[in-house]
């Protein structure tokens, strides 16, 4: 079977910093449209780069491999523009303290300073 999906990450290239630890199947990870408001500060401010970090035959080991690179790079003080713990899966997650936060801070049905 062919490896279609994939984690990849975003990142700055003259820092090496981690952005963004994504899962993705074809042209995801060269995609801008449909990301954060913090995964689009990063990348309208640096010079950033993509990369696969690792291929899967199937999505429930891609998406636990996400949480996982997540997590590390959570822990390194990185994947600022990951909103959740990952391994969701897209748009079926469930609300977590973090996503609260970021949903009040950027709301766009909120008036602007």
């Amino acid at each position: 079977m062919e490896n279609k999906f994939y984690v990849y990450k975003w990142f700055i290239i003259d820092t090496q910093e981690v952005f963004y630890i994504g899962k993705g199947t074809k042209n995801r990870k060269n995609s801008i449209s449909n990301r954060n408001k913090i995964f689009k500060e990063y990348y309208s401010k640096n010079n950033c780069k993509n990369e696969i970090i690792q291929y899967f035959e199937n999505e429930k080991d891609a998406l636990q491999y996400e949480k996982e690179m997540i997590a590390y790079y959570r822990s390194l003080g990185q994947a600022k523009a990951n909103i959740d713990e990952g391994g969701n899966g897209g748009l079926s997650f469930s609300w977590t303290s973090e996503m609260r936060e970021y949903k009040s801070k950027y709301n766009p049905m909120k008036e602007l300073d």
